[in-house]
């Protein structure tokens, strides 16, 4: 993938202001320390952690006095299980030995054109019963370590359109999506970890190409400046930084012998889709493009947000 015009610089958080984001038509690079997840690893978060204050010193206890031996103290009681919305799995609680056990937060996405509704397992637990094409589902917790996803016809289960495992790494958060393959369906494993290096009360968008056989793609705004260039199949674009407001975004593709038309003089050109992006403060935008550019279901965009 070619590089964002070298005219919009990498945004540097301590010298963007309100005129530099205007002069760059509103969207900047925001961070160049994203790399791609493969299905089989993904980075855990890094998080700050407060400083704990060293208690004061205290008198040893003499427990040669009955008075100073402590008791054992009573073991709490154990909760309920608890209630998950509907198609959403709670923990997945494996033993694996002493220590404890953590969580990465997970949602899948149903990219796959022209397939039915699925169903979703993660080892033997259903994660949802009955997702739609371009539809995807809340976060939902799963155990770290290696666990197997098991995809089937929500219509017909005993169809089992793939059965691969994964591994899910403690406090990360990511995305599952299930895309288009030769022979059936394959995962991509995208990060949802948060953009950085940003200005404040600006937001991030990223696009993502699960247009199988589509071959590269790229996006422009309607005013004709290039967002990014020749997005690869299975390809995760870096976030840049956008402004607040409305923009509005055709996809085209890139591939060689393949270009352009001019449909309003020098505005804008005949995309395979167009749509609407309302861009609020502080969030992050990533947009998955699905469908074919051929045949039907046509290409489409897929907005979510990473929260």
């Amino acid at each position: 993938m070619r590089n964002f015009d070298s005219k919009y610089n990498k945004c540097n958080c301590s010298n963007v202001n309100a005129s530099q984001m205007e002069e760059n038509a509103g969207i900047i690079e925001a961070s160049d320390n994203y790399e791609e997840y493969s299905e089989y690893e993904n980075e855990g978060r890094s998080a700050d952690y407060p400083l704990q204050t060293i208690p004061s010193h205290q008198p040893v206890p003499d427990f040669s006095q009955p008075s100073q031996v402590p008791s054992m103290p009573m073991l709490p009681n154990m909760p309920s299980t608890p209630t998950f919305p509907s198609g959403i799995i709670g923990p997945i609680v494996i033993p694996i030995g002493p220590g404890s056990i953590g969580y990465a937060q997970v949602r899948f996405l149903h990219a796959v054109a022209g397939a039915g509704p699925v169903m979703i397992s993660v080892g033997p637990t259903v994660f949802n019963s009955k997702l739609a094409y371009q539809n995807i589902t809340a976060y939902g917790r799963i155990a770290s370590g290696y666990r197997t996803i098991t995809v089937v016809s929500a219509d017909n289960p005993s169809n089992v359109l793939l059965r691969k495992s994964v591994t899910f790494t403690a406090g990360s958060q990511i995305t599952i999506a299930l895309v288009n393959a030769a022979s059936g369906i394959q995962l991509l494993v995208v990060s949802d970890e948060l953009c950085s290096n940003k200005s404040w009360n600006s937001s991030c968008v990223r696009f993502v190409n699960l247009s199988y056989g589509s071959g590269s793609l790229s996006v422009q705004l309607d005013t004709g400046m290039s967002v990014f260039e020749d997005i690869d199949f299975m390809e995760i674009t870096p976030f840049k930084q956008i402004g607040v407001g409305n923009y509005y975004f055709n996809v085209y593709q890139s591939s060689p012998g393949i270009q352009p038309r001019n449909i309003s003089g020098d505005m804008g050109i005949a995309g395979f889709t167009s749509f609407e992006l309302q861009v609020g403060s502080n969030e992050m935008y990533t947009v998955y493009l699905v469908g074919s550019t051929f045949t039907t279901p046509s290409l489409q965009a897929v907005i979510v947000t990473n929260v």
